[in-house]
């Protein structure tokens, strides 16, 4: 119990149980729009003196969840990626790249068929790594975008894996880690 005059400090474990608390606030507000820090604060109800929001905050800028941008404004990353390795980057790539390989080798001469834009296992990659291409996709399905436009944003992907860059998200034929595999890569 604390003394007339003391003053209060939260225990190590309490700060704990806070900043986590607060980080599954701030992914519920960033996932909607990105804010800045007094604009989570305001949104969480909460000084914007309160050093646990700057560690709660902290802890999802080093797990890859947040970013900062350059206007100061904290957003959710969709779809990040991790590789326990060389080899499962390189499978991811090349999965990557079967899917998108007609568009990584078109021609002028040769343009994508409608059906490789409704490619299943793309479509899924799309719906879970690349939300805002998908509902484009959407809104062409439903005849309110033009072909040109999701075509673009395909073509834009295409040209990432390219160059080296797996597509986030996944799919039915995305090559899956083994969870012995997980523990080994702990344990080394």
């Amino acid at each position: 119990m604390k003394k007339i005059g003391e003053e209060y400090k939260p225990s190590p474990k309490r700060n704990k149980r806070q900043r986590w608390f607060y980080a599954a606030e701030i992914a519920s507000k960033l996932k909607e729009k990105p804010l800045s820090r007094s604009e989570l604060a305001r949104e969480l109800g909460i000084s914007e003196r309160n050093s646990t929001l700057d560690r709660a905050i902290e802890l999802l800028q080093r797990l890859g969840f947040v970013r900062k941008r350059e206007d100061g404004k904290y957003e959710w990353v969709e779809g990040w990626q991790i590789f326990l390795d060389e080899e499962g980057y390189k499978i991811k790539l090349e999965h990557s790249k079967e899917l998108l390989r007609c568009f990584i080798e078109q021609s002028d001469l040769l343009p994508p068929s409608e059906s490789d834009l409704r490619n299943e296992h793309l479509l899924q990659h799309l719906k879970s790594g690349y939300p805002e291409i998908y509902y484009i996709y959407e809104k062409w399905i439903e005849g309110k975008v033009e072909y040109s436009k999701y075509k673009e944003e395909i073509e834009k992907l295409a040209l990432k894996v390219k160059h080296g860059e797996p597509l986030k998200g996944y799919c039915g034929l995305c090559p899956r880690v083994e969870i012995k595999k997980l523990a080994e890569h702990r344990d080394s």
